[in-house]
């Protein structure tokens, strides 16, 4: 679809990335959810992606950066609304985005 549509709207990038995200692919999706940020400054999901995807690679200071963006745009934003945004039917990919959110310092 990207492909097809140069003017293709930021979740198409958001849903590239998740899907790298998933697969363990992580500098494919930081790169994926970078480009989606650029297109849409303000979605929260990217943003949490982005910050886990960030500590995977060990970049824990970009991470806490787009942990403190987050906050920056939603500041009751925490790890409880995680799995709700994030719906994975597997435990291991909702555990490895909890662990890095928390690990980049979004609050309980």
């Amino acid at each position: 679809a990207m492909r097809l549509n140069p003017h293709f709207s930021f979740a198409y990038l958001r849903a590239l990335g998740d899907t790298y995200f998933t697969l363990g692919r992580y500098q494919a999706a930081i790169d994926a959810y970078r480009e989606g940020l650029r297109r849409n400054p303000t979605n929260q999901r990217q943003r949490m992606f982005l910050a886990a995807s960030y500590i995977q690679v060990d970049r824990p200071d970009d991470a806490a950066w787009e942990v403190a963006e987050l906050l920056t745009v939603d500041p009751d934003f925490s790890l409880e609304q995680v799995p709700r945004l994030a719906p994975y039917q597997d435990p291991k990919t909702l555990n490895r985005l909890m662990e890095g959110l928390r690990k980049a310092g979004l609050p309980d």
